[in-house]
């Protein structure tokens, strides 16, 4: 509370939670000053400005997700066995999401030109990613590999 009830919030322009987005509109506005304001507020509010961190809004989105693929399922018919047509249309889509899916970054090559030094710890970060990158796309050529053997019965 202290963070938004202090006598800085009494200045002209003061941010709120250190924001840049929200802030005071300090001295005597009138009606269209207000108007402006609240138009260039986010639509969507800032996990801050409930004073949560930032992780927050990636927790929500995938709870959401979670929520959204879990209703999909439940409502999914349960049929015994799939149709040829069905089954042919998912072959398909698995091919056409593993020829999207093909790109696996040479690690190798990646450290040659960026090395992981002290003074560039971003480095690290972009070789870190790129390795999760790649397990998770191997990841995702199994489980298809995985999803065509099932369909056609192997």
């Amino acid at each position: 509370m202290s963070n938004i009830l202090n006598e800085d919030i009494l200045e002209n322009d003061a941010p709120i939670l250190g924001s840049s987005i929200y802030h005071v509109l300090g001295g005597h506005n009138d009606v269209e000053d207000y108007i402006t304001y609240i138009e260039k507020l986010p639509v969507l509010d800032s996990p801050e400005i409930f004073g949560l961190h930032e992780n927050a809004r990636i927790t929500c989105a995938r709870n959401e997700t979670s929520a959204l693929l879990s209703n999909l399922m439940r409502i999914t018919p349960r049929n015994s066995g799939a149709s040829a047509d069905n089954r042919n249309e998912i072959l398909s889509i698995v091919d056409r999401i593993s020829s999207m899916i093909t790109i696996e970054f040479n690690l190798e090559k990646v450290k040659s030109v960026y090395p992981i030094d002290y003074e560039f710890s971003m480095h690290t970060v972009l070789l870190s990613e790129l390795e999760k990158f790649n397990n998770l796309t191997k990841r995702i050529h199994s489980s298809l590999s995985d999803l065509r053997a099932s369909l056609e019965g192997i």
